[in-house]
């Protein structure tokens, strides 16, 4: 049975902010009330989002320049999943104080309010809106139930391997020229969104989940994933990333394989690579070209490296540039 998000209109957004007012008619689309404040001088304010939006689902990579502090008096409707990919997030959220990191995840439920007290410089934070009742309603689709009330979820919670599995998915799912393309199409790339995310969630209802594994993932692999994300222009061998994580290298490649399915140059390279995508598709093709955006992510070889992009997004870089607008 498909979960049907809340209508399936489509849409694609990429904003830069160069000061906290700016950010004010985008942030109230979705919250009851905010406030932004620096709490650190480093240089020029800057707030950079990219954002998806099919039907009662958004899909959002965030960064932010300078350290600032975000009160959020609550959500309009629905639920919001944060999880940083690199740097971190210091909150208070349900009288409970915590430090959100690549191993530590927070879910925003209709109304509650948040306070992150540090959002660090250069941190960049992925998160998942689901509006409305979409997942109630994807709830009672599932398990035959004509009412489902608000769901409630633990909070914060650890990145469990299924976690951060379906994280990855909903990022791959965000390339939205791919996603228009696909057999499935938007309706069911996000019923696979939705579906996922009751999975990989603990709440009142785990019959919804496709599986019951819970295995968090170990912070070694973790660490690497934050050093990984946050260096992808520099080089990175596995002996330096293991000693990085004060493990030696076969145990850092077995921990990879054991929870992640693949290793950390192969993560390393699809980082780079949706990370050059991401770019691609935000710069403009007459001020901008292939080579110098892959080169600013350690691209040198661009014959290997085109070949690994088509196969993994379905079109060369150049075709990814051209697609602007």
């Amino acid at each position: 049975m498909e979960v049907s998000p809340t209508n399936t209109p489509s849409s694609r957004g990429r904003y830069a902010f160069a000061s906290i007012d700016e950010t004010q008619p985008l942030l109230n689309e979705c919250l009851t009330g905010y406030d932004i404040q620096h709490i650190g001088s480093h240089g020029d304010f800057s707030f950079e989002v990219d954002r998806v939006r099919i039907g009662g689902v958004s899909i959002s990579d965030m960064s932010v320049s300078e350290d600032v502090a975000v009160q959020v008096r609550g959500l309009r409707s629905g639920y919001k999943f944060l999880l940083p990919l690199s740097g971190s997030l210091r909150v208070n959220h349900r009288d409970r104080s915590a430090i959100l990191d690549a191993g530590t995840s927070l879910i925003l439920g209709p109304g509650e309010a948040l306070e992150v007290e540090q959002w660090t410089r250069r941190s960049r934070v992925f998160s998942v809106g689901f509006r409305g009742d979409v997942l109630q309603n994807a709830v009672g689709s599932i398990l035959g139930l004509e009412a489902v009330p608000p769901l409630e979820f633990q909070s914060p919670i650890a990145v469990t391997e299924i976690l951060w599995r379906w994280t990855q998915m909903v990022q791959a799912t965000g390339d939205f020229e791919r996603l228009l393309l696909s057999a499935s199409g938007p309706v069911g790339a996000m019923d696979g969104v939705i579906r996922g995310f009751l999975a990989a969630t603990d709440h009142k209802y785990p019959a919804v989940a496709d599986d019951p594994s819970r295995t968090v993932v170990p912070k070694t692999v973790r660490k690497a994933i934050q050093k990984i994300e946050e260096d992808l222009a520099y080089p990175l061998a596995v002996s330096s990333l293991a000693a990085h994580c004060g493990v030696d290298a076969r145990t850092l490649q077995t921990a990879f394989r054991k929870h992640l399915g693949t290793t950390p140059m192969a993560y390393l390279r699809e980082a780079r690579l949706r990370r050059i995508h991401a770019a691609l598709q935000a710069a403009n093709e007459f001020e901008t070209t292939v080579s110098s955006v892959a080169s600013q992510f350690g691209i040198s070889h661009l014959g290997r490296f085109s070949v690994e992009y088509r196969k993994l997004f379905g079109v060369s870089p150049s075709e990814t540039l051209r697609m602007r607008g």
